[in-house]
């Protein structure tokens, strides 16, 4: 069996840790399709316009921030609308966005010795 590579993706605005994730990919891209494009087609559905989205995602992350930097509690659907929003931000150049990705360590199994 093969072992899968596994990669955590930590999320910072304005130099503030925010979050980390464990995912499965190293391109930015792959999570964009997957998490902020269906926000980005839910929020047309809804009427709301891109620049709209835009102020809205802008709104939630530094809000977040603000609640992270206080110690306030987060809820766990809150980090995936974070995940989401972060990602429309940096799609559209914001510059306060930063991420990083760091590969997991993939530890060899032991053989039992008999």
């Amino acid at each position: 069996m093969k072992n899968k590579q596994t990669y955590t993706l930590y999320l910072f605005y304005e130099d503030t840790y925010l979050a980390k994730y464990k995912i499965k990919s190293d391109d930015w891209r792959d999570i964009y399709k997957q998490y902020s494009e269906k926000t980005i087609i839910l929020g047309m559905k809804m009427g709301w316009k891109l620049n709209d989205q835009n102020k809205k995602c802008k709104w939630f992350i530094t809000d977040y921030e603000k609640r992270v930097r206080h110690c306030e509690r987060t809820k766990k659907s809150d980090l995936m609308l974070l995940l989401s929003t972060f990602f429309i931000r940096y799609k559209m150049n914001d510059t306060k966005c930063d991420f990083i990705f760091l590969k997991n360590k993939i530890k060899p199994k032991k053989k039992k010795v008999k």
